[in-house]
């Protein structure tokens, strides 16, 4: 196929030379761009349409689709090309490198990879996102507020444009727009003569915002974009909304053994052939691939089990991680604790923070870490529409389990930390009805006093008095103090007024409501100097938690004296 860059001159000419071209296509007007769907046949071809390629992408329904990509063939990379942009324009790939004093616009072999030419860019310049716009090439520059416009046959430098904020990834939509992103959720579209801007709009995942967004790729008026510093590509519709999400994960698995490759970053769509082009910084390797729905993740025994599962909720693609221990029978009900991440945190590494699986092999439970969404991840705990999808998320976790596992309905627990710990709070607020008892350690209660639910529930709080996160005494009009948001749980479950105090440890103090109904307890743990940490926790990251008790254990002598 002849590249974009050659078919404005060669329509112009087989219009008045070649008499009954095989082409249908028309020449632009001049100034216009191309968009990239567009194909033009060969001269002396025959005028017979060649077969239609299999579909890039499966077809967009409702809810978020969850897709990976299907490996149709694989191509050399040059494995020191910091990738910023790639764009496929017949036999041809174009590609922007960046770091400063290495970035380069380059020329390459679609099929071989061989790189054909290179332009380095000045080294005060950070190449970034690339797009062919007519017969253009428009190269981002990362912090240095330019774009570089360059002839595509010679590489050389014709025009430049300016703009305000960050370079990061730019595809062409339509005829009219040109979509540039700068590392946030926020999107802003382009005139593709002027490179004005003509608008913006915000990418959201169920109502929230997603971030880091970088190399872009349009493709029937749908949007592909990198997620920077992950193995996810997004797929955005109108409106910003994401309509479908891919995990290329399983590609970076396979170049495992490139000890210095760095993220994925890199998408080109090919319409000749119905695929995608996918690379990353510093790859071996670009993979030719299309994009198909993910497998289900099969339920076979679950006993001795630790492995992650993925759920299809209401069409958004969630996670969690499962700890079954051995020795389960199969035939009593056993507990579950549902154990939910902080802010930012994912749930691997919270997991091996809180060791509830540990204690649920020495005690015989089942132990559910769940994962929220975002980038930076982060569960929605304020009351209304929103938070429901991520109530609903935790029951379908709870729903997965019970379907495999003899799960005791009666002794379902979950704990939570910082903002996990809002989630818990959130979680007994709606569902009462499902959970026997809660357990926070440094609990983020944004919209606490929005709770009213039908049961009373257990609660069991650690909390430290020097936390600058989530602050002891509150944060106006976004954390309550945490005194007062023990007794409003002493209070919703019916308990006496006044509560008796008992020292844990050396730093440590327990407040215990009792007198409730139902016999819903609440105790709140405060340490003294304690900071946003899990008590006695092994693995830390930026705060250090107290060693004098144990958080975990703690809760799970607290959980076994409550059942519904």
């Amino acid at each position: 196929m002849l590249p974009r860059s050659l078919r404005w001159w060669l329509l112009a000419v087989a219009a008045v030379v070649i008499a009954g071209c095989s082409s249908a296509q028309e020449a632009e007007p001049e100034g216009t761009a191309t968009p990239r769907s567009t194909t033009t046949a060969a001269i002396g071809t025959s005028t017979s349409e060649p077969p239609a390629p299999p579909p890039a992408y499966p077809p967009i329904g409702g809810g978020v689709a969850s897709w990976v990509p299907e490996v149709v063939a694989r191509i050399p990379h040059d494995p020191e090309a910091f990738t910023q942009g790639l764009v496929v324009d017949g036999d041809v790939v174009w590609e922007s490198t960046g770091l400063y004093g290495q970035s380069t616009l380059r020329r390459t072999d679609r099929h071989t990879g061989e790189v054909l030419a290179t332009a380095a860019l000045d080294d005060a310049l950070f190449g970034e996102g690339l797009e062919l716009v007519g017969d253009r090439l428009v190269q981002l520059t990362w912090q240095e507020e330019t774009a570089l416009v360059s002839d595509p046959a010679t590489l050389e430098r014709v025009d430049t444009f300016v703009y305000e904020g960050e370079g990061w990834g730019l595809c062409q939509l339509d005829d009219d727009r040109l979509v540039m992103s700068d590392g946030t959720a926020t999107l802003t579209v382009r005139h593709p003569v002027t490179f004005e801007p003509i608008d913006e709009f915000e990418v959201t995942r169920d109502g929230r915002p997603v971030s880091n967004l970088n190399e872009l790729e349009c493709v029937d008026g749908l949007i592909f974009a990198n997620v920077w510093q992950s193995d996810e590509i997004v797929v955005i519709g109108d409106g910003g909304s994401v309509v479908a999400t891919v995990d290329a994960g399983a590609l970076d698995d396979e170049l495992a053994a490139t000890a210095d490759r760095d993220v994925l970053n890199g998408i080109a769509h090919d319409p000749t052939t119905g695929t995608f082009l996918l690379t990353g910084k510093l790859w071996p390797t670009t993979f030719e691939v299309r994009f198909v729905t993910a497998p289900a993740t099969p339920v076979t025994t679950l006993v001795g089990d630790t492995g992650e599962v993925r759920l299809d909720v209401d069409g958004v693609a969630r996670r969690y991680l499962r700890f079954v221990p051995e020795g389960l029978n199969g035939a009593a009900p056993v507990p579950l604790v549902i154990d939910l991440h902080g802010f930012t945190v994912d749930p691997e590494r919270h997991a091996a923070t809180t060791r509830w699986d540990q204690l649920a092999a020495a005690e015989g439970f089942v132990v559910a870490t769940p994962a929220a969404l975002g980038d930076p991840v982060s569960w929605v705990t304020a009351s209304g529409t929103v938070s429901q999808s991520e109530v609903a998320f935790l029951v379908a976790v709870i729903d997965d389990l019970t379907a495999a596992v003899p799960i005791d309905p009666a002794r379902v627990f979950v704990s939570g930390y910082s903002n996990g710990g809002g989630m818990a709070h959130r979680l007994a607020c709606e569902r009462a009805d499902l959970v026997a008892a809660i357990g926070t350690v440094a609990g983020a209660y944004i919209d606490a006093a929005a709770c009213d639910p039908a049961q009373p529930v257990p609660v069991i709080s650690f909390h430290g008095t020097a936390d600058l996160v989530a602050r002891y005494d509150g944060v106006s009009d976004v954390f309550p103090p945490i005194g007062d948001w023990a007794e409003g749980w002493a209070e919703r479950n019916g308990c006496a007024p006044v509560a008796a105090r008992t020292e844990v440890s050396a730093d440590t103090v327990a407040d215990t409501w009792t007198g409730c109904d139902a016999g819903a307890e609440v105790a709140l743990y405060t340490v003294q100097g304690g900071n946003h940490a899990w008590p006695g926790a092994e693995v830390t990251g930026v705060f250090t938690p107290t060693d004098t008790i144990d958080a975990t254990a703690l809760m799970w002598e607290f959980f076994q004296t409550h059942s519904r």
